[in-house]
């Protein structure tokens, strides 16, 4: 528990932007109209509100597709910034969440469905999620899922991906469209960052995990040293 604390207090990016989405939300419960905030499809939508890409990640109404997104984010946000920083981290939630407004507009254009509006931050956070995996695959370990076993902690990435794919064909296609968007750039941004981040990581990665498990006490005096030139090269 502790050194999850110390991951979250570390992680500011990851606050600033889980506090955007969640002082959208309460003033949206509020009964602030947040249709200027969504993504509309087609050109004239856009140029009504050219804002709209980037504002629409942030800006969602639904209770429980709120909870889900803040809390997925908090924790793979907070993990990825620990690791990459603050500017990575920002970078990886706009590029996911501009790539789903793109892949959204492209098939709304295809169905000949102007009358629809793309909002929330699931794009955003599955590529920031797919970066993650994308990095350190084999280094996140397994997750419990009970009697079924231990399982990757890439699964529900792949549960998510493989669910969209299969629903490009119901309701939501858009929705659906944009989240494999997402996390398809995410997979590149993190494919991108590891020609820079996997030396680094390869020679500190240890290090972070003993600290993760023990606590800075627990390293020596080089691996602190090591440590401390990790992280503020990261954080730049």
């Amino acid at each position: 528990m502790k050194s999850i604390r110390r991951i979250l207090a570390r992680a500011g990016a990851m606050w600033i932007i889980a506090g955007i989405n969640a002082a959208l939300f309460i003033s949206a419960c509020c009964g602030a109209d947040m249709s200027d905030l969504y993504l509309g499809a087609g050109i004239e939508s856009l140029r009504a509100r050219p804002w709209s890409p980037f504002t629409y990640m942030f800006a969602q109404t639904h209770a429980a597709h709120f909870s889900l997104n803040i809390i997925s984010f908090i924790i793979v946000g907070a993990w990825f910034e620990n690791r990459l920083g603050g500017l990575r981290l920002a970078a990886t939630y706009l590029t996911g969440g501009l790539a789903g407004a793109m892949a959204f507009e492209a098939i709304a254009l295809i169905a000949g469905t102007p009358d629809a509006t793309l909002g929330g931050s699931s794009a955003a956070v599955l590529a920031v999620y797919a970066g993650i995996v994308a990095l350190y695959g084999r280094r996140l370990g397994n997750i419990s899922l009970g009697f079924i076993g231990r399982w990757s902690a890439g699964l529900p990435l792949c549960i998510v991906l493989v669910s969209s794919v299969f629903e490009l064909w119901g309701d939501n296609p858009g929705g659906n469209l944009a989240h494999i968007a997402g996390i398809l750039s995410g997979w590149g941004m993190g494919r991108y960052l590891s020609r820079e981040a996997t030396p680094r990581n390869d020679d500190s990665g240890n290090i972070i995990d003993k600290f993760e498990r023990s606590g800075y006490s627990s390293l020596t005096a080089d691996e602190r040293r090591r440590l401390f030139n990790s992280q503020h090269h990261n954080g730049r």
